[in-house]
C-alpha cells in the first residue's frame, strides 16, 4: 500500500513531517518496512567566491580537502574483551548547515582557525533537480508500506487504514493523509472469487451427485474435496509459499481438476454396490476398477507442472507457487480418493425409507429422475454410440468439417479472439513525454492542464448519484529526474466506475496539449500499447 501525505507546506516542513510519520508507521504491528518517497533528496551545497579565497590565500582544492578530511566517520580499531569486541569510531560526519559551518579550513600556529563559514556560504536545501510530486492538486510525499517477514496483506492493510484514521486529527491544517494503490483490494477480491467459486462448485457437485447417486456418497465426495484443499493450505507453509495472488491463481486453476478423481472413484464404488457387491468388497473392487486411469491422469497433470520449478530469471521464485499448490492439491486429492473415500463408502448402510413423508417423496422424485437418466443412457445414448463406432470414418469426417467451419468463422472475423484481452483496472494512467531540452515551466504547464482535467472529472463523478465514491487524482513528474516526463494517475475506489468510459471523458477534458512527443492514456492491467 501507499500512503500519500499532501499539503501546502514548505518542502522542508513537509519532508520532516513525512519522516516523523514514516517512523511512527514503521513502529505499527504487521508493518515491516516503510520507505519515504520524496521528490528531491536533501543536499548541502557550499558556495565559495574567488575573492574570499584570495583574501585568505586559499584555493578551491584547500576547501574541498578540509571538508573531505573533517566531515567523515573514521574507524579507530577495536578493543578485545572477554565479553566481545568493542568497535571504536571517530564520528565527525557533518549533516546540516551548522555542522558544516564549523569545519576548520585553516588552523594557525597560535590556534586561531578559519572556519568554513568564514570563506563560504553553506546552503542547507534540496538537490537541484526538476521533479515534482502532487496529490489532489497539492505538493505531496509518499509512504510506501512493505511486508517482508510473515506477511499478512489483509491485516497490514487494516493496520495502515486504522493508523491513517488515527493520525489525521493531529495533522497541521490543510494537510491530508490518504491510502491509495492498496494491493490488499485485488488480493481480497481474488480470495472472495476463490471462496465463491469453491463453494459454488461444491454445491453443484453435491446436487449432481445427489441426483444420480446417493446423498451420503455425495456428502463424502464433497468432504474429501474440501479436505484436499485444507490440507494444501496447511502444507504450503513447509514449501516456503505464502498465500498470495499467484498461489490463489493456482487454487483457481486446480479447482476443477481436483473434483474429477473423487467423483470417478465414488461413482465406480456406487455402481458395484448397486450390482450387489456390498461392504468392503464393493469398495475395493470399485476402486481397483478405476485406480489406473485415475492415477495416470493425476500424475500426468503433476508432471506437466514440474518444469515450473526450474524456471530461470526473477520470476522463478514467484512462479514456484503455482506448481507447489497444484502438486500438493493433486497429491492430497489422490490420497483422499484412493485411501480415505473407499472406507467411508464401504460402510454406507443400505438405502432405507425415511421416517419423514417429505423426505420420502423427495427420494421418490430423485430415484425417478436417476432411473430416467439411466434409461435414456441405455436406450438412446448407447445405440447412438454404437452407430458412431460402426461408422467411425464418417464421424471423423463430420468433426473435420465442423473444425473447418470453426476456422472459417475465425478467419472471416465472425469469431473474435485475443491472446491477451484488455481487462479494465482500477486506475487510469496518463503518460506524457515532452520534447527533450524544453523548459521545465512548459512541463509544469502541461502537468497543470492534465491534473486540472482529472480533478474536473473527479468532481463530475462525485456529483453523479450513480456513484458512491470516485477516488483521488494524483499527478507527478517522473521521479527519475526527467523534466520532460509526466505521469498522472486517477484511482477509482468504486466498482461502478467504468475506467474505459472514464479514460475517454478524461481525454476529452484534457484537450490539446500542444507540441508533446508522446501521449498515452491507459486503463487496463495489460501492458500499454504504442504511444499516440
Amino acid at each position: 500500500a501507499a500512503v500519500s501525505l499532501a499539503g501546502n507546506l514548505g518542502e522542508r516542513d513537509l519532508k520532516r513531517l513525512g519522516e516523523r510519520l514514516r517512523d511512527d508507521l514503521a513502529a505499527q504491528p504487521h508493518v515491516s518496512v516503510v520507505e519515504l518517497d520524496t521528490p528531491r533528496p536533501y543536499e548541502v551545497s557550499v558556495e565559495v567566491s574567488e575573492y574570499t579565497l584570495r583574501r585568505y590565500g586559499l584555493t578551491f582544492s584547500d576547501v574541498v580537502a578540509a571538508i573531505r578530511g573533517s566531515s567523515l566517520n573514521l574507524p579507530a580499531g577495536a578493543i578485545k574483551d572477554a565479553g566481545g569486541d568493542i568497535r571504536l569510531q571517530t564520528r565527525g560526519q557533518a549533516y546540516d548547515r551548522f555542522e558544516f559551518e564549523q569545519i576548520p579550513v585553516v588552523t594557525a600556529r597560535d590556534g586561531t582557525q578559519v572556519l568554513l563559514r568564514d570563506v563560504a556560504t553553506v546552503v542547507d536545501g534540496f538537490e537541484d533537480i526538476d521533479v515534482r510530486t502532487r496529490f489532489n492538486d497539492k505538493p505531496s510525499h509518499t509512504l510506501h508500506v512493505f511486508v517482508t517477514s510473515n506477511p499478512d496483506t489483509l491485516k497490514t492493510s487494516e493496520v495502515v487504514h486504522q493508523w491513517v484514521e488515527d493520525t489525521r486529527p493531529g495533522l497541521p491544517p490543510g494537510v491530508e493523509l490518504s491510502v491509495w494503490r492498496d494491493s490488499s483490494v485485488p488480493f481480497k477480491g481474488r480470495v472472495d472469487t476463490l471462496l465463491k467459486n469453491g463453494i459454488g462448485g461444491l454445491v453443484l457437485v453435491f446436487l449432481v451427485l445427489v441426483l444420480f447417486l446417493r446423498p451420503r456418497l455425495a456428502m463424502w465426495v464433497c468432504v474429501g474435496i474440501g479436505v484436499a484443499f485444507v490440507g494444501t493450505l496447511f502444507l504450503l507453509q513447509y514449501t516456503n509459499t505464502s498465500l498470495n495472488m499467484i498461489s490463489l491463481f493456482a487454487f483457481l486453476l486446480i479447482l476443477g481438476i481436483v473434483v474429477d478423481d473423487a467423483i470417478i472413484v465414488g461413482e465406480s464404488i456406487h455402481a458395484r454396490q448397486v450390482a450387489g457387491e456390498r461392504g468392503i468388497a464393493g469398495a475395493v473392487n470399485g476402486t481397483q476398477a478405476v485406480i489406473k486411469p485415475v492415477m495416470y491422469a493425476v500424475i500426468s497433470t503433476m508432471i506437466f507442472f514440474v518444469p515450473m520449478f526450474f524456471m530461470p530469471g526473477d520470476m522463478a521464485q514467484a512462479a514456484m507457487a503455482i506448481p507447489s499448490v497444484v502438486i500438493l492439491a493433486l497429491a492430497l486429492s489422490l490420497v483422499e480418493c484412493l485411501l480415505i473415500l473407499p472406507p467411508h463408502l464401504a460402510h454406507m448402510p443400505p438405502v432405507k425409507p425415511s421416517r419423514f413423508a417429505f423426505l420420502r417423496r423427495l427420494e421418490v422424485q430423485r430415484l425417478r429422475f436417476a432411473d430416467g437418466m439411466t434409461r435414456m443412457a441405455r436406450q438412446r445414448y448407447r445405440p447412438f454410440l454404437a452407430v458412431c463406432l460402426r461408422h467411425n470414418l464418417l464421424v471423423m469426417a463430420l468433426f473435420f468439417v465442423l473444425l473447418i467451419i470453426s476456422l472459417a468463422l475465425y478467419g472471416g472475423g465472425w469469431l473474435r479472439s485475443a491472446f491477451f484481452p484488455s481487462i479494465n483496472s482500477d486506475y487510469v494512467v496518463a503518460e506524457i513525454e515532452l520534447p527533450e531540452g524544453g523548459a521545465f515551466a512548459d512541463t509544469l504547464s502541461v502537468l497543470h492542464q492534465v491534473e486540472s482535467a482529472a480533478l474536473q472529472i473527479k468532481q463530475e463523478y462525485n456529483e453523479d448519484p450513480r456513484y458512491t465514491t470516485f477516488g483521488p487524482a494524483i499527478g507527478h513528474i517522473d521521479s527519475t529526474g526527467n523534466a520532460n516526463t509526466i505521469e498522472v494517475i486517477i484511482e477509482t475506489v468504486s466498482d461502478d466506475v467504468d475506467t474505459g468510459e472514464l479514460s475517454e471523458r478524461w481525454r476529452a477534458a484534457i484537450g490539446d496539449l500542444g507540441p508533446v512527443q508522446d501521449f498515452n492514456l491507459d486503463y487496463t492491467i495489460n501492458e500499454t500499447g504504442k504511444p499516440i
